[in-house]
């Protein structure tokens, strides 16, 4: 052996390539280099999680035994090496074989198999022989049990009939399982659907049939496939057909009844009962669902031999119909099949349940469960939470149109699919329906996805409608391919999807502008409704700057969200709530609405007392972190309305209007109307409006901004080129000091020193105030009421060349 192994390497690999090789460095560079890239693509391959089988270790041990052995302590050889390098012990071909053997081995990868099951994990459609929801596993022990008792001279059929999706597959599974208990048994699975046409299906059975019976009756597989050859031939072309026959006329062949008597007592040496499971024939064409039939009820007709097929009867009919290849197709059945099981319907009043825990319910939050039992609570009639008392509704849209456990399924996996984004910024009820919709007509979800059924109503606006005329049309289109009633349910379904329904989410469905949320799940600009939860739930700040971020992108959003989530619910939000408003602005509705709730005597106040509640709203409006014109709008609406602010002292109200003010300039703020309109609430301006003049004067461009709102128009809309200065200008400045600040201003912009220009003009008005005003030129009025429009004093749109 040794000597032969020498031979072969002086033959193959010293003579042909070592000695046509010269030692030096760059010889040895490249066989480092193949070595160093033999260790890297190893180290790949272990980053990825594989590594060589037991075979490969054991083929690389045995190479690596024989090289080191028998030829690398060889006296025959002389090996090169990295001498030169200083390395003599380190032979190239100690290399060049390690390398070769990295790079040529099989790799395999021993992961543990990917098994991830949650909440939002997607359901296959199989049976789970763990969760017993439709309670068949007593059914099929009792149906087993008989079998078990049973034996007979030919074969006998039993027929599960159901409905599709009534769950035949999975009592054939239940009823499998507790046959394989029983070593008597000897169970084959036929898969109607993996044979590759209708002519070779029989062909099929005999060879399955063949290789389980092959360990108890070596011969019988031959058998069999003789057998069905004889029986079954429309594949073969007219040739093979005349060369059989020409071939058994020169060698006598056996029988069909001789082999057929061969193959039955070789069934019964074994002693086995040979079980055959066939399921889903009800998915096959009329041709291989006839061939399934006359297979079990002649061709296959052993002794001890048990098919349990499973079916749909009516479709099997239906099909078979269509072929008009039998009298009586219902006749036809009850010959094949000795015993017809017929599992009873499901019963809808599981649905729930089941979706529940399809869904893995126990594991989702609170928040969720509530939104998921209140969807249930007005869509279905089954086991509903006990803490949710039932609406009075004829109709239960999930039981009526999910017809089957598979549907259920189905619609399962569509909720989860977008599951969190549902949860968290959709009306569940709405979502819910329309991915109904999807399992039972999956056209009439397109066509509502498209607003086909829909129109937008008049009043209230922005809201989608249930059109009834484009339904109708719909029905008649479609009259003869679905039946009066379901079309009469579908049409409940869609006026109740489009109603105007209490308690919906702040994203309904039939908002025009959160419809399309249903059909694209993004939110791509709109507010998150939970981040909005989150920001609620947080510190104050969260809130604030929940409120300041959405109140400058998407104010017409968040004021609906704020709408329908009801602020007044505990006294801890509506303080954080209130405080809000106040820091970021922009929410005066908002805030004296609320702040309008939380009297004792309207009955809604979330305080046992004006005194409690007075405390609370004080407390807010003395805090000099938040913005003091926002505190002084409260303040002063609770001074105007006597039957709200009854238990406020008036006094303390108009210093925290008044203190604020000063503060307020204290801070030195750029000049804006916040600042006069902050002024005009203030209601004894004898103590502000020294510290608002020193304000205005206190900075150039703090006085040329000022001057931009001096000029008022004396009527709104001002048509009659009339105005007036400032009413509150007497109040700040007298005339003298005025005029004499006006000459010493120098103005930095071209509106400051127009404006300024126009003052000069018209200062003698300022003594006649209280009189009608002055009147302009028509370029003047031209001009002030494009600089109006920028200030912000009249509309943008407003045309002076209109009356109104």
């Amino acid at each position: 052996m040794k000597r032969y192994v020498i031979e072969v390497g002086d033959n193959l690999v010293v003579s042909k390539v070592f000695t046509y090789l010269d030692q030096g460095h760059v010889l040895n560079v490249i066989i480092s280099v193949f070595f160093i890239y033999g260790i890297f693509k190893l180290f790949d391959k272990i980053k990825n999680g594989l590594i060589p089988p037991g075979n490969g270790f054991f083929n690389i041990i045995t190479i690596l035994l024989i090289y080191f052995f028998i030829i690398r302590f060889n006296d025959n050889y002389v090996f090169f090496s990295f001498q030169n390098w200083g390395l003599p012990i380190l032979y190239y071909t100690d290399l060049v074989l390690f390398s070769l053997l990295l790079l040529w081995s099989n790799y395999k990868s021993y992961k543990r198999p990917l098994k991830i099951q949650n909440e939002i994990s997607l359901i296959e459609d199989c049976p789970d022989s763990e969760n017993d929801s439709l309670s068949r596993s007593g059914y099929a022990d009792q149906v087993a049990s008989v079998i078990n008792s049973t034996t007979s001279k030919n074969s006998f059929s039993i027929g599960i009939f159901a409905e599709w999706g009534a769950g035949k597959t999975d009592f054939l599974n239940r009823l499998e399982n507790q046959l394989k208990l029983n070593s008597d048994n000897l169970i084959i699975n036929f898969n109607v659907w993996k044979t590759s046409s209708t002519d070779s299906l029989i062909e099929d059975f005999f060879v399955t049939l063949s290789s389980s019976l092959k360990k108890y009756n070596k011969s019988i597989g031959n058998k069999l496939k003789s057998y069905s050859k004889k029986l079954f031939q429309p594949g073969k072309e007219i040739y093979f057909r005349l060369l059989d026959t020409l071939i058994n006329e020169v060698i006598p062949d056996e029988s069909i009844s001789e082999t057929y008597n061969s193959i039955n007592e070789g069934i019964q040496q074994t002693g086995k009962r040979i079980i055959v499971f066939i399921d889903d024939i009800d998915r096959l064409n009329a041709i291989e669902i006839l061939n399934v039939l006359k297979l079990i009820r002649n061709t296959a007709n052993f002794s001890n031999t048990f098919f349990i097929v499973a079916l749909d009867p009516n479709y099997v009919i239906q099909v078979l119909r269509r072929i008009n290849l039998l009298s009586k197709e219902e006749e036809y059945l009850k010959k094949v099949f000795q015993l017809i099981i017929p599992l009873p319907k499901i019963q809808k009043s599981i649905y729930v349940v089941e979706f529940k825990s399809l869904l893995q319910y126990d594991s989702l939050k609170q928040d969720y469960k509530d939104k998921i039992d209140h969807a249930l609570n007005n869509l279905a009639y089954g086991n509903i939470a006990q803490s949710i008392t039932p609406l009075k509704r004829p109709e239960h849209f999930l039981e009526g149109m999910i017809d089957n456990m598979r549907d259920l399924k189905r619609f399962t996996n569509i909720i989860k699919l977008n599951f969190s984004f549902i949860m968290d910024e959709l009306d569940v009820i709405d979502y819910f329906i329309l991915a109904l919709l999807q399992v039972k007509r999956f056209d009439i979800y397109i066509n509502v996805s498209n607003r086909e059924f829909v129109k937008v109503s008049a009043d209230p606006p922005f809201k989608f409608q249930f059109d009834t005329e484009k339904w109708t049309a719909y029905k008649e289109k479609n009259a003869s391919f679905i039946d009066e009633s379901e079309l009469t349910e579908l049409q409940k379904v869609l006026e109740y999807l489009f109603e105007d329904r209490a308690n919906r989410s702040p994203r309904t469905l039939v908002s025009t502008e959160h419809f399309w949320l249903y059909f694209s799940f993004q939110l791509f600009n709109s507010i998150s409704y939970k981040e909005f939860t989150l920001a609620i739930n947080g510190d104050q700040e969260d809130l604030n700057q929940f409120l300041n971020k959405w109140a400058f992108n998407d104010y017409r959003e968040l004021a609906a969200i704020l709408e329908t989530y009801g602020i007044n619910r505990n006294k801890d939000e509506f303080q954080k709530f209130v405080t809000a408003f106040i820091k970021v602005g922009g929410f005066q509705n908002f805030l004296l609405n609320i702040v309008k709730q939380n009297l004792a005597e309207d009955g809604d106040s979330l305080y046992d007392s004006d005194e409690e509640y007075v405390d609370v709203i004080m407390k807010i409006l003395n805090d000099e972190s938040l913005p003091e014109y926002n505190k002084a709008i409260i303040a002063d609406y609770l001074i105007k309305e006597r039957s709200i602010g009854s238990g406020f002292s008036k006094p303390k109200l108009e210093k925290i209007i008044s203190d604020g003010f000063i503060h307020y300039l204290n801070s030195d703020p750029e000049f804006s109307n916040k600042v006069m309109d902050h002024f005009l609430l203030v209601k004894d301006q004898s103590n502000t409006r020294k510290a608002y003049a020193k304000y205005l004067l206190k900075k150039p461009n703090t006085f040329e901004e000022y001057l931009r709102f001096v000029i008022r128009p004396l009527m709104q809309p001002p048509h009659d080129k009339m105005f007036v200065f400032d009413p509150m200008l007497k109040l700040i400045l007298s005339a003298d000091r005025f005029s004499a600040e006006i000459a010493k201003l120098k103005p930095t912009t071209i509106y400051g020193e127009k404006i300024v220009s126009l003052i000069q003009k018209y200062i003698p008005a300022y003594d006649l105030f209280d009189n009608a005003g002055f009147q302009v030129t028509d370029e003047e009025f031209s001009y002030l009421i494009n600089h109006m429009k920028e200030t912000g004093q009249v509309s943008k749109n407003f045309n002076p060349s209109v009356r109104y």
